[in-house]
């Protein structure tokens, strides 16, 4: 119904700035908005995200198993110590082969906590984290239930990273 884009001068180098930015511009908008608490989910940019799709060949592929295996799996593939990291994972349908296609998405706790921190600084509440790319992909099945049976590139190009989802029935 309404939105609103501040842009942020950060240089790379100096990134850690970041927090702060987004405060500022949270505020601004929230002002101009006239709102001052509010639900939000918080999408995250994909730069900020470890992001990997991995085939599990699972027994059966049932939920239950396909978790039994998760905590093993992402040790192997998220390239920090999990507890020094948030992680979560989504089973993204079957290979060809049969085996179950889940996505590791990661990020780093002190990253993640200070960007809620600036977030939650602001009034808001974190209901929600999302990362871009699978953002996204949710948007897109939402706007165009009808697409869901055709294969779909969906292109998210950012200033750090860009992403490719294809979107492809069974």
């Amino acid at each position: 119904l309404r939105g609103a884009r501040r842009e942020f001068m950060i240089d790379p180098v100096l990134d850690t700035s970041r927090p702060d930015q987004i405060c500022l511009a949270l505020k601004d908008i929230l002002k101009a908005w006239k709102i001052t608490r509010s639900d939000v989910i918080c999408v995250l940019p994909a730069h900020t995200v470890f992001t990997r799709v991995v085939p599990l060949e699972v027994p059966g592929g049932s939920s239950g198993q396909v978790a039994a295996v998760v905590g093993f799996e992402a040790q192997q593939n998220i390239p920090f110590p999990l507890e020094e990291v948030v992680w979560d994972y989504v089973v993204m349908g079957n290979t060809p082969s049969g085996a179950v296609n889940v996505v590791f998405v990661a990020i780093k706790t002190d990253l993640l906590e200070s960007l809620c921190d600036s977030v939650a600084s602001t009034g808001l509440n974190i209901t929600a984290v999302l990362v871009a790319p699978l953002a996204l992909y949710d948007a897109f099945r939402y706007a165009s239930p009808a697409s869901t049976s055709e294969t779909t590139l969906l292109l998210d190009i950012g200033s750090r990273t860009s992403n490719m989802i294809i979107s492809a029935e069974g």
